[in-house]
C-alpha cells in the first residue's frame, strides 16, 4: 500500500502506483490524504505503518524556490530557509535508511507564475503588497531543491 500524506489532488501517489504495478503480484493500493499544510505527525502516520513499512518525505531544501522567496520576503528573516529541524522532527520519529537531494532549475514562463505563488506555502506569511508585486515580477526560472528522506517504521529499528 502507498499512502501519500501530502498528496494534494493525488497525481504522484497515482504515479507511482502505476509505475510500480508491475513489481507486485497482486494489486497495489494507492491512498492519498492531504496534510500539505499540516505539520508532519508522526504518531498518526505510525499507526498505519507496519513493521517493513518505508517512509519517504520530501523536505525543500535551503534555495527551493529561493527566487520567489527573494521576493516575498525581500529584506527579512524568511528570506533565507533551512530544513534542520524538519531533518530532526523526521530523525525524532524514523530510522533513516538513505537521503538524497535534488536540485535543478525550472524555466518558468510568466503566466505559470500566479498559479505557483498559489499553490506554495511562502505566500501565506507575506502582505498582500509582496504578493501583489511579486505577480509582476519577470521570473525567468525557479530553483527546485528537494532533500528525499527514506526511513524505516520505528519498531523495525532493531531488524
Amino acid at each position: 500500500m502507498i499512502l501519500d500524506a501530502g498528496c494534494g489532488e493525488g497525481s504522484h501517489a497515482s504515479r507511482i502506483q502505476e509505475s510500480a504495478r508491475h513489481s507486485f503480484s497482486t494489486p497495489l493500493l494507492a491512498v492519498g490524504i492531504d496534510l500539505s499544510k499540516e505539520p508532519a505527525n508522526y504518531a498518526e502516520f505510525r499507526q498505519l505503518l507496519t513493521d517493513d513499512s518505508l517512509v519517504i518525505k520530501v523536505v525543500p531544501g535551503r534555495h527551493y524556490l529561493r527566487e520567489i522567496r527573494e521576493i516575498l520576503y525581500e529584506d527579512t528573516d524568511k528570506q533565507a530557509y533551512a530544513n534542520e529541524t524538519t531533518l530532526a522532527h523526521f530523525s525524532d520519529h524514523f530510522a533513516w535508511t538513505d537521503a538524497e537531494t535534488i536540485t535543478y532549475r525550472f524555466p518558468l514562463e510568466n503566466h505559470l507564475l500566479e498559479p505557483l505563488l498559489g499553490m506554495t506555502p511562502l505566500f501565506w506569511g507575506t502582505t498582500e503588497e509582496r504578493l501583489r508585486r511579486a505577480k509582476l515580477r519577470d521570473v525567468p526560472a525557479v530553483t527546485v531543491d528537494l532533500t528525499i528522506l527514506y526511513g524505516r517504521n520505528p519498531s523495525a529499528r532493531n531488524e
